[in-house]
């Protein structure tokens, strides 16, 4: 399980580089996360979630972010089956949705 205060932040880390100034263990963890939400993404994306071509992987992340907060008695722990759930419900897919992807490529920027 995640914490959810990780989440955004690591995708932001992995995203960007890793600065000097940060602390090993800081830059372990976030790394750690970040790999643990890119493969929850890269796994479910176009099957249990279905992001626009267009989504980022902050947006990604602020949906999770956002339905965590809105479920307290998760207790800001995340699972990869909370973590399908709310991108499900943010990105729910459509026929539509699930062409898309299938032909320009899963949304993982």
């Amino acid at each position: 399980m995640k914490k959810m205060a990780l989440l955004s932040a690591a995708v932001l880390s992995a995203a960007a580089s890793l600065s000097a100034s940060n602390a090993y263990a800081d830059q372990a963890a976030s790394i750690a996360v970040a790999t643990w939400f890119l493969n929850v993404v890269h796994d479910h994306n176009g099957k249990q979630f279905c992001p626009s071509a267009a989504t980022t992987i902050g947006q990604l992340a602020d949906a999770v972010e956002t339905y965590a907060k809105k479920h307290p008695d998760l207790d800001d722990e995340i699972t990869d089956a909370v973590a399908i759930q709310a991108l499900a419900q943010t990105y729910p897919c459509t026929a539509g949705r699930v062409a898309a992807n299938s032909s320009h490529g899963q949304a993982t920027n």
